[in-house]
Parts: C-alpha cells; sequence; structure tokens
C-alpha cells in the first residue's frame, strides 16, 4: 500500500465546497416584516389563537443537517475511492515488465499476477505500450512492445515453472532490445531471492536510464529440499530455507507410488540457521518403496523431490564356495567385493553351510542382485531356482577362482570354460603378467582409468566360438 487511502476521480468537484457559507447564508436569512395596513375584519381574525406558529428563522441543527447533505453531495460527485492504488507509471513509452516466475514464486504468484495486471492496467489507461521479460525464458516473452490488453490476456494465462530463475538470461534480453525501444519505465517483480544473475539484472536495468520500481515477494514459503542420501542404515537429506526467523521445524513425508504416508520425520533448524537434517530410520525394505518426499508446511517445486531407482538401495546377496572360518580375512574372496558395495547396496550374507540353502534363504529375501565369488559346482535343484529368477529380472553375477577354473559344469555361465587355468609368469611360462587393457566403448566400465598395480597372473579360458566376443567385456 503507498501514499493517501482515499483519493478522488473528480478532485475538481471539491471546489464546491467553498460554496457552504453561502448556503448556511441563504438557510438563515429572513424576509422582511410585511407592510402593516388597517383592515377591520382582521380585528376578528386576531380573536382566533394560532395552533401552530412558523419561526422567524431555522433552528441551527436544520442549518447544520442542511450542510452536512450539501457537502456529502458535494463529495458524492468527486467520486471518492478507498485504498486508491500508487500511480507507479510517470514517464512516457514502452513500460518494461520484468518478472521471477520461477518455482520460488509459486507461494507469491497470485499476488504476484495481481500487481503486474494492474501495471497493465494502467500502461493501458496512459496508452502506453508494454514490453514483459521472464526470468525462466518464456518464448512468448521475448520484451517486444504490445497492447496492453494483449499482454494483461497472456498473463492471466500463466502460472509459475518448476524451474530455478535465471536473471542473467533476464538481463541478455533487455540487452537485445531494439535500440528504437525507448523504455520510459521499469517494473521488476522479484521473488525475493538474490543470486549470482541478480547484480547482472540490475546493472543493465540502470543503462535503461528509466524510471525503476520493484516488489519484492515474502519469502517466508522459500523452503526446499537439498539433498537426499539413502544410507545402509537410514535414508538422510537436507532442507533449506531462504527465511531464517521462520519455522523451527518442518515435517518431511515419504510416500510410496499410491500416495500413502510410510515415513515421517522432522527437521529442525538451530537458531540463526538456514539448514536443517531429517532422518528415516525404517527398514531398507520400506525405504526402497518410498517415491516422493514431501515437506508439510509448504508447497513449491523444491519441497517435493521425487525418488527414482537412484535413490533406492539394492540388496546384494552374497555366496562364497570359501571357508568361513579362514583364518586370513584378507585373502577371503568376498572381502574387496564387501568393501567396494558396502556404500552402495545392502549387503545379506546367509548363514547357511551349504550353497543350496543359501540361494534359497537370499531368493527369499529379496535380493536385487546374487553375487557368487569362486563357486564351483552349483546343485542342479539351486540352478533351476536362478534360471527362474534371472528370467524376473534378478541380476546373477559370478566372480572366477581356483574353484570355478577346477569345476566340471559350467551352468549359469554365458560361455564355455576350458578346464583348468592359464597361468601367466610361472616358471614354465613364455608369457609375463598382463595389465588390464582400456575398457571399451560397450563396457560398463568405459571411462575409468586402469590402475597399472593392477596385473593378471592366471586367467580363466573360454572356448572359442563365434558370438564369444559379443560376451566379453
Amino acid at each position: 500500500m503507498f501514499g493517501s487511502a482515499l483519493a478522488f476521480a473528480s478532485p475538481l468537484i471539491l471546489i464546491g465546497l467553498i460554496a457552504l457559507p453561502v448556503i448556511w447564508w441563504l438557510l438563515r436569512f429572513t424576509p422582511p416584516r410585511p407592510q402593516q395596513e388597517v383592515f377591520p375584519p382582521t380585528r376578528i381574525l386576531m380573536r382566533i389563537k394560532d395552533k401552530e406558529e412558523t419561526p422567524a428563522q431555522s433552528p441551527w441543527w436544520l442549518t447544520l443537517l442542511r450542510l452536512a447533505i450539501a457537502a456529502c453531495v458535494i463529495i458524492a460527485m468527486a467520486q471518492p475511492i478507498l485504498n486508491p492504488n500508487e500511480k507507479l507509471l510517470s514517464s512516457t513509452g514502452p513500460v518494461l515488465l520484468i518478472m521471477d516466475d520461477g518455482w520460488t514464486s509459486a507461494g507469491n504468484w497470485d499476488q504476484q499476477i495481481e500487481t503486474a495486471l494492474q501495471v497493465v492496467e494502467d500502461a493501458g489507461n496512459a496508452g502506453r505500450l508494454v514490453s514483459i521479460i521472464s526470468t525462466t525464458g518464456r518464448n512468448t516473452w521475448s520484451g517486444e512492445p504490445k497492447l496492453a490488453e494483449e499482454v494483461s490476456t497472456m498473463l492471466s494465462a500463466v502460472t509459475s515453472r518448476a524451474v530455478t530463475p535465471d536473471r542473467s538470461l533476464a538481463a541478455k534480453q533487455i540487452e537485445s532490445l531494439p535500440d528504437q525501444v525507448s523504455i520510459g519505465d521499469v517494473v521488476f517483480l522479484s521473488d525475493g531471492i538474490h543470486d549470482e544473475g541478480m547484480d547482472d539484472l540490475k546493472a543493465t536495468i540502470e543503462t535503461l536510464n528509466a524510471s525503476g520500481h520493484a516488489f519484492i515477494a515474502n519469502t517466508d514459503s522459500v523452503i526446499a529440499i537439498e539433498t537426499v542420501r539413502n544410507e545402509p542404515a537410514s535414508m538422510v537429506g537436507t532442507i533449506t530455507k531462504s527465511n531464517r526467523s521462520i519455522l523451527n521445524s518442518v515435517s518431511v513425508l515419504g510416500k510410496d507410488k499410491k500416495g500413502l504416508t510410510i515415513a515421517r520425520s522432522k527437521a529442525n533448524f538451530e537458531t540463526g540457521q538456514n539448514r536443517g537434517n531429517f532422518e528415516f530410520t525404517e527398514p531398507v525394505e520400506l525405504r526402497n518403496q518410498i517415491t516422493r518426499l514431501e515437506i508439510q508446511e509448504v508447497q513449491n517445486a523444491a519441497s517435493v523431490q521425487l525418488m527414482d531407482e537412484n535413490n533406492r538401495r539394492r540388496l546384494v546377496g552374497l555366496i562364497t564356495g570359501e571357508n568361513r572360518n579362514q583364518s586370513q580375512p584378507l585373502l577371503s574372496p568376498l572381502y574387496y567385493v564387501s568393501k567396494a558395495l558396502g556404500p552402495f547396496a545392502d549387503l545379506r550374507r546367509s548363514q547357511a553351510p551349504a550353497i543350496e540353502q543359501s540361494v534359497d534363504d537370499l531368493l527369499n529375501q529379496g535380493v536385487n542382485v546374487l553375487l557368487m565369488s569362486d563357486v564351483g559346482t552349483i546343485p542342479e535343484a539351486s540352478v533351476s531356482k536362478i534360471e527362474n529368477w534371472v528370467s524376473t529380472g534378478g541380476l546373477l553375477i559370478r566372480f572366477a577362482g581356483p574353484r570355478l577354473g577346477a569345476a566340471d559344469s559350467y551352468e549359469l555361465l554365458p560361455v564355455e570354460l576350458r578346464p583348468g587355468d592359464r597361468e601367466l609368469g610361472g616358471a614354465l611360462s613364455w608369457d609375463t603378467p598382463k595389465q588390464l587393457a582400456p575398457f571399451e566403448p560397450q563396457s560398463p566400465f568405459f571411462g575409468l582409468s586402469q590402475p597399472s598395480e593392477v596385473v593378471i597372473r592366471k586367467q580363466i579360458m573360454a572356448l572359442q566360438e563365434a558370438e564369444l566376443e559379443n560376451k566379453t567385456w
């Protein structure tokens, strides 16, 4: 609200209030006494007592009432307006309207559109064109001067966008305006968030040498989910807010694909801090069902986080053919595999001593990946179960070792292996240990560098076949 709370559409009519003293004098005017003439019949009339008397002048309260009525009539003719809008446009030429229409404007979008429509209406009443520019790069908002009616129609049909404003882009659009477009007034409807592009936009506006006005929106509703990590023990995340003085805590809801809330946590903000942490301690099977995180207290694009496959912790079942009572754990086939997968997956190992029982136990736990490290012969009953599991989307990974090289059957392998293994760099070998070759583009390891300290001393060979190259990384 700017200026006075009362204005008049026709203020010149208020000059009529000067006439109130004249009206007061006329109301109090007393005509002259009539001249007396002797007329005998009047003596008879004088003996008749009058029941009603007319005063010589109006009573003071009646005069005041009549003056008040006259004043009200004059004021009503001046068309008073309560809470008038401030006249923002003080210059001539096209009006440049710049709007922050990203996700940070969602909470105040109705007020922002209302203000924009008022600016466009004032420009239309003055017969001025309007250039409109969006900080999110709307194609139809190029800054080309348009009629106020056309811009008003455009504003009535748009909503905020779920993207971050780019004020540097808006500055470039202003710089690209034709030289013959001489901007008279600039109105910037800001979301209240300051970023690096704000300085560029401000500097560009100053080069226009136009009258400027800025409307800063309330930033209390700008709260966002900054980071989310699904760790082994829990799902943790960070909430950030723009205004440090509001909302000491917010509730974070975890919902499944049906929209049901399956997890709830509270993020608390320390005094003077704009970041708070939340944590879901539900079991990994339940956390993997979360497809949507949202902040309960606010509604904007950044207060909602959609969870995809990258946010789910995979259940990896580990099976090895080694003796569990091995005295040197660093030589265990699963030691380095467990170290590598531990930060990214939920590892499961069966306590059953036999491979057949381990397979049943892990498949019943719903693992996504079954990893076998140096497992030789697999029981036939387990082979059929694993094949059915792989056909429904499971992933089987087998690491070679002495047991696999000495196996007499090669079920659940993409190729048929040669019996035994090939030794590189032995006493009776002409070859030397080999290093890893560069990964090919079709390999899932493409882009990784080859460590020079890793050498290959033993190798399990596959039988030659026409499709061997397509089955080899």
